[in-house]
């Protein structure tokens, strides 16, 4: 194997065959090829493609040659047409692509790269014709009449008609977008919404939407694309994916403008108390950042692992200087009477500790009824195990249940705005409520921009409420977010309610 001026390493075999396999160009450069004739090499030398697909192509000069990209036709440089992106990767090699792609045949063209030397090569790019004579397509496929491209009225449904890029009267569109939610994860099965809106919205044009590769979202048929309003596009994908993903990237922009990235994680959550490897296995938190690689691919012990949070499990901490026996407790374990860390820690300020505000449901130990002595920690309470002699602390028992929930699912928040979710959860004893924020801890909870608190149930003591105020709500804090309830083993997960910034 060689290596590329890149560093990536390919086989032998591929250097100095007459085709380019490093993405720079260097298998045929001449230092590895002292037998080559020096010269100038445009690869592909020819492209065919349909209407709006991405391409790209190399020039390729000898050393110490810089080459240039030229229309063969009125002999104008590449880079003032503004269907197109030149990038000199390095010294020798210039690479040339259309982001949008091309719209019609009327767009095919040679384009000549050349050197001082007077070496040049021609490349020949020739756009299909998917609607016939006097038609032009949309970018989603739709064909439409001709005269009504760049007319400065929107006639294609994505706007794509009257893009500046294509329609050289039009001023172009350097506008930025609002991209929301930045980043998801959600379940298998569960929908996925995105929504990207013009800062500036302008009536000529819409945004695109894209896969970071580029390819269009329009072509997946999983997918719906749907513009509600002038400088606004909704993606969704109704029925979820039954495949997990482990990041697929969508980005959105306006012709001409920057563009905003969004990231949408599908994963299938790992039982409470355990966390996820980066190649997908579950194992317990305690495992995470011990020292001891324990993840198949050794992510547990990653640095970018150890700073993760996660919304149940808690670290058990030294107190008075005895140092704990576990490392982690649960955050349904936190004042139930029993001694879970072995020093203390997790029974520690549960004087006023309380699930149900307003209610006496009892604190953290439950007295046995009939008996002088006999109390038990309220963790054995409904554990599936009698303790008590007469077995009164597995009588009337009910697991987590999401008793009550926002009643819209997705909630718009203005910048610097307030968001509030609640949630009740059935249960005896009253469950514990932790909400999460993409799958993990909530953001900024530790600075009282996110606050929790507990707030009296519509049933007493057979259940818990929770309420989630956010602060200053900003980019980032939009997303999936979700309430869980837990009791012992047992556990209840509400629907995901999706959080977007709007303007």
């Amino acid at each position: 194997r060689q290596p590329c001026l890149d560093g990536t390493c390919l086989p032998t075999s591929q250097f100095c065959n007459g085709g380019v396999d490093c993405r720079d160009g260097s298998d045929e450069f001449r230092k590895h090829c002292p037998e080559s004739k020096p010269g100038l090499i445009i690869t592909p030398d020819r492209i065919i493609t349909p209407p709006w697909r991405i391409f790209r192509f190399l020039c390729i000069a000898p050393s110490d040659h810089y080459p240039e990209a030229i229309f063969v036709t009125d002999r104008k440089p590449v880079e003032q047409d503004p269907r197109y992106r030149v990038r000199r990767v390095n010294t020798t090699v210039l690479e040339v692509s259309a982001p949008d792609g091309l719209r019609n045949p009327s767009d095919s063209t040679e384009i000549e790269c050349s050197i001082r030397t007077g070496d040049r090569e021609v490349i020949s790019i020739t756009v299909e014709d998917r609607c016939g004579s006097d038609r032009l397509p949309c970018r989603n496929g739709v064909c439409l009449p001709s005269n009504v491209f760049c007319d400065g009225k929107r006639d294609c449904t994505d706007g794509s008609d009257e893009l500046p890029n294509f329609c050289p009267e039009l001023k172009p569109v350097s506008s930025g977008v609002r991209f929301s939610p930045s980043e998801q994860r959600v379940r298998p099965g569960q929908p996925i919404r995105l929504e990207c809106s013009a800062l500036k919205p302008d009536p000529r044009v819409q945004p695109i939407v894209e896969f970071g590769d580029g390819t269009p979202v329009e072509v997946d048929s999983q997918f719906r694309v749907e513009y509600e309003q002038p400088g606004r596009v909704v993606i969704t994908l109704p029925q979820g994916s039954k495949v997990s993903w482990r990041r697929k990237t969508f980005r959105c922009y306006l012709p001409g403008g920057p563009f905003r990235e969004a990231e949408v994680y599908i994963d299938k959550s790992c039982e409470v108390g355990q966390r996820r490897c980066d190649d997908g296995t579950c194992l317990f938190v305690g495992q995470f950042c011990d020292g001891k690689p324990d993840c198949p691919d050794g992510s547990d012990e990653m640095p970018k692992n150890c700073d993760v949070c996660d919304a149940i499990t808690k670290k058990c901490e030294t107190v008075d200087g005895k140092p704990p026996k576990i490392s982690y407790f649960q955050e349904h374990w936190r004042c139930d009477g029993e001694n879970d860390c072995g020093n203390g820690y997790d029974e520690l300020r549960c004087e006023n500790y309380t699930r149900v505000p307003g209610m006496d449901c009892g604190g953290p130990t439950l007295p046995c009824p009939g008996t002088q002595n006999l109390i038990i920690p309220i963790a054995y309470r409904c554990d599936g195990q009698a303790d008590c002699p007469g077995g009164e602390d597995e009588v009337g028992c009910t697991q987590p249940t999401v008793l009550t929930q926002e009643q819209q699912q997705r909630k718009e928040v203005r910048r610097g705005g307030t968001l509030v979710l609640e949630c009740e959860v059935l249960g005896v004893p009253p469950p514990v409520i932790i909400w999460r924020y993409n799958w993990g801890c909530l953001r900024d909870s530790t600075n009282g921009r996110a606050r929790v608190e507990p707030v009296r149930s519509t049933r007493g003591c057979a259940a818990s409420r929770s309420r989630l105020t956010i602060t200053n709500f900003q980019e980032g804090d939009d997303g999936i977010y979700n309430c869980e309830g837990l009791s012992g083993v047992n556990r209840a997960l509400s629907e995901d309610i999706l959080a977007v910034l709007v303007d």
